[in-house]
């Protein structure tokens, strides 16, 4: 793998060299074109109108607030360097006057919570968890550590060194280990009253939700078995957990290639019991199998009797609701499109999610805002129009919804809906020379491939098409999470097929 990165790093270079030659009909660099500024981790504190995410602006990552009514937006901390240090896991307290954040690590990258050191130093830069008074705005590394979710007032649990930990902000108390158990820890969410604290133990073939209290009680397992037991939820009433039970062990070797069914199922768990009742399971087909969406099964306890899971049974990754009283299960996105990036309202009486669905055609290359009423099932869309909408969260200001908005010539933006009206925030962040009215809307395309099976694309052409028309090969990059038109990991490079005939074949063979 190191040497495959270095001969793609080698084909780029070449590229910078090559490409400037060229005759192309831009006139803006292709510097200036990517140095955008790119928002995540949007966070919103419903109680106070908070919105908090962090920045990425040409690899200095800082994080950001605004609060209604204006939303006047604020740069919270001050990271000057374009160090490879990301920002994670940005939450505020329950009370809205902190936010935890964590430092470090490369969380999109399957190296979660390793350090990273892209300056080369001797010593390795530790993956840390911040804290941000925002009244003071001070900001300060608490300590090493990864996954923090708070409690009740302002304790804090986190996992370190494999294991669990605790925080307590409002106490000079030092940080201490509470849960040491074999596997991997991780998972954690603790009940509604803070007393609680519920974390998946994965031991490879199995794994197991286990239920801590205090240092003195032990820990309560739930319905144990040699299964995979994950995505741990709580009943608002604190009394039950839901989590999604998947088969465990490891089993003689499938070929790869071979389609075929991965069951999974949910259940409730009795928390003082520990004994466990299958509420729900998958349908036994290929599109009833583990959904690999973004949320993953989404599973929700959003009121009582009712959870929300996220499934493909109906061939396109849709949210459904089961209730538990008369054990029902009901479509609540009906339609042909996916659903993504789902939040609940902060009363738990409806959801908003992304979807790239709407009234317009192209609107399957987009992303647009939808909610639904839980306690009705009434589906709406919120955003419409040739712009993305992405990663919303409720503000808790009436039906007010935050988001991250582009369009095919502006990047990700915070942005705020409310009746219809979408309001832009922090648009100086984006960079002075950044060329949006030289770029181009690009034109959806479809072709039928060999087997029948409808292929989507994207085709960029200049103001009022090109000249002459010629044959040009593309590849993409992974690009360390940034994105600019539809929100992905991927910058597409185009090269002229001329270009391409003079690459030696390995250049070639690195590009497929």
């Amino acid at each position: 793998m190191p040497q495959s990165k270095s001969i793609l790093g080698l084909v780029l270079a070449l590229l910078v060299l090559a490409l400037p030659g060229l005759s192309f009909a831009q006139g803006f660099s292709t510097l200036s074109v990517s140095r955008f500024s790119f928002p995540s981790e949007l966070t919103a504190h419903a109680p106070q109108g908070r919105i908090a995410w962090a920045m990425d602006e040409q690899g200095k990552r800082n994080v950001y607030v605004a609060e209604a009514p204006d939303y006047a937006v604020r740069r919270m901390t001050h990271f000057q360097e374009d160090d490879g240090q990301e920002i994670s896991s940005l939450q505020f307290s329950k009370d809205g006057e902190y936010l935890v954040f964590v430092r470090g690590g490369d969380h999109g990258g399957g190296n979660a919570s390793r350090p990273v050191n892209t300056q080369n130093m001797p010593i390795l830069s530790s993956v840390e968890i911040w804290t941000l008074h925002l009244a003071s705005g001070e900001a300060s590394p608490l300590t090493s550590g990864d996954y923090p979710v708070w409690g009740e007032g302002y304790q804090l649990a986190f996992i370190k060194n494999g294991e669990v930990w605790i925080k307590d902000l409002a106490s000079e108390a030092p940080a201490k280990a509470i849960i040491q158990n074999r596997g991997r820890l991780g998972e954690l969410r603790f009940s509604p009253d803070g007393s609680q604290l519920a974390f998946v133990a994965d031991r490879g073939t199995h794994a197991l939700i286990g239920v801590y209290r205090d240092g003195s009680t032990p820990v309560k397992w739930l319905a144990p078995s040699f299964q995979r037991d994950r995505s741990p939820r709580w009943s608002p009433d604190g009394q039950s957990i839901a989590f999604v039970r998947t088969l465990g062990g490891s089993g003689a070797a499938l070929p790869l290639l071979e389609k075929r069914h991965v069951p999974w199922e949910i259940w409730t768990a009795n928390v003082q019991s520990g004994r466990a009742v299958r509420q729900w399971k998958a349908p036994e087909t290929l599109a009833g199998s583990v959904p690999t969406t973004q949320g993953g099964f989404n599973l929700h306890w959003p009121v009582q009797e009712q959870l929300v899971y996220l499934s493909y049974e109906d061939g396109w990754p849709h949210l459904y609701s089961f209730h538990l009283k008369d054990q029902q299960a009901r479509l609540l996105t009906p339609g042909e499109f996916m659903v993504e990036q789902l939040s609940l309202h902060p009363d738990g009486k409806s959801l908003v999610f992304a979807a790239n669905g709407g009234d317009l055609p192209g609107d399957l290359d987009r992303r647009h805002l939808a909610t639904v009423d839980l306690t009705s099932g009434t589906f709406a869309w919120k955003t419409s129009g040739a712009g993305i909408e992405a990663y919303p969260v409720f503000t808790g200001q009436g039906d007010e919804i935050a988001f991250f908005s582009a369009t095919p010539k502006r990047p990700l933006l915070p942005a705020v809906v409310r009746e219809g009206k979408v309001r832009l925030l922090g648009e100086n962040l984006l960079p002075a020379d950044f060329p949006s009215e030289a770029l181009v809307v690009p034109r959806q395309v479809s072709f039928t491939a060999g087997d029948g099976t409808r292929v989507y694309g994207q085709l960029f052409e200049s103001a009022g098409g090109p000249a002459k028309k010629q044959p040009w090969f593309s590849f993409t990059v992974d690009h360390s999470g940034r994105c600019f038109w539809a929100g992905a990991t991927w910058i597409i490079i185009p090269i002229p097929m001329p270009l391409i005939k003079s690459w030696p074949k390995w250049a070639l063979w690195c590009c497929r």
